[in-house]
């Protein structure tokens, strides 16, 4: 497991967080 960095969250981190997608969140697998 690994901590989101700050271009994950710039590019991944605003899409998961309206789509709840898995594969767009590929750093959190409890997903």
């Amino acid at each position: 497991v690994r901590e989101p960095s700050t271009e994950d969250t710039a590019s991944s981190g605003v899409e998961w967080v309206c789509d709840h997608r898995p594969h767009v969140i590929p750093f959190s697998p409890a997903l």
